[in-house]
């Protein structure tokens, strides 16, 4: 129960006396109950939740409860908008003392409503924070991009963790998912302020040869041999020390504003990467 306990009935409820004495009393009771509901797989979960029935202080020989064996479970069931009863077990029992009735219900949370107003928005958002690293950083809405995908997050993890029950038995796997978004979106200001800070960097300041190395590196230059063609029609062949873009694979060539570029280009795969294995599992996880 979720509510105090009362009696059963009320003062102004009516007896009914026949002619032969008998005096028939129907008491009737509206009550509030819950049980505990797990929320690993919300919004795709089903719950199984059971009532008990039972005289407080009454025995068996003094208050038997039983079914009618005649009447419909469901003839005074009315549909929920979040939850759909999906089952619904009865059975009556008797201790050495008291006489029980046990509802067995299970439910299952309607989805539709969920995946379009949060699991949708949700994913949509998280591929939506891919894009910081592909903008560049010359149109100067780099950072306010990245601040206001942060700041989506943190709305849409406000309003889960406002719809569902405050419990810390059992975590939301969505919840989970969201916080680790939350998370990467705030690395994400901390790399896009470093990557602003290197692509302003004043190039008078060198390059050092080990971050012009890994520049090159994740920039994915390989060296090559080609053959040009001059305007005498004369056949040259260069030293494989050409990269694919036609800038000589060298550490002195590189610029601050190359090392900004690489770690763009470095961090947008590795973010998509890890986007999209964390909804994959995720949706694994909740529709199985």
């Amino acid at each position: 129960m979720v509510e105090k306990t009362t009696m059963l009935g009320f003062d102004e409820m009516p007896i009914r006396l026949t002619n032969t004495g008998h005096v028939f009393w129907f008491p009737n009771i509206l009550f509030q109950t819950a049980c505990d509901i797990n929320l690993r797989y919300y919004p795709f979960d089903t719950q199984v939740c059971t009532i008990q029935l039972n005289p407080l202080v009454s025995q068996t020989n003094e208050i038997e409860l039983v079914l009618a064996s005649d009447h419909d479970p469901f003839e005074e069931y009315g549909q929920n908008g979040q939850w759909e009863l999906v089952h619904l077990f009865l059975n009556e029992t008797n201790d050495q003392y008291k006489s029980i009735l046990k509802f067995e219900l299970t439910l299952k949370r309607r989805r539709s409503f969920y995946i379009m107003n949060v699991v949708l928005p949700i994913i949509f958002l998280s591929f939506m924070g891919i894009l910081v690293f592909a903008l560049p950083a010359e149109s100067g809405e780099k950072m306010s991009l990245t601040i206001t995908i942060l700041l989506a997050y943190i709305v849409y993890l406000t309003i889960i963790s406002e719809n569902m029950p405050q419990t810390s038995i059992h975590i939301s796997l969505l919840a989970v998912y969201l916080t680790s978004l939350v998370a990467l979106s705030a690395i994400s200001v901390i790399i896009t302020t470093l990557i602003l800070r290197l692509h302003h960097k004043d190039d008078s300041i060198p390059v050092s040869r080990g971050i012009g190395k890994v520049t090159i590196f994740l920039r994915g230059r390989r060296r090559r041999s080609s053959k040009i063609v001059n305007t005498q029609n004369t056949v040259v062949t260069l030293s494989s020390t050409e990269s694919i873009d036609g800038i000589q694979d060298s550490d002195d060539n590189v610029t601050w504003e190359d090392v900004a570029r690489s770690l763009d280009v470095f961090f947008f795969w590795l973010y998509l990467l890890i986007t999209a294995l964390s909804t994959v599992v995720l949706l694994l996880s909740v529709l199985t």
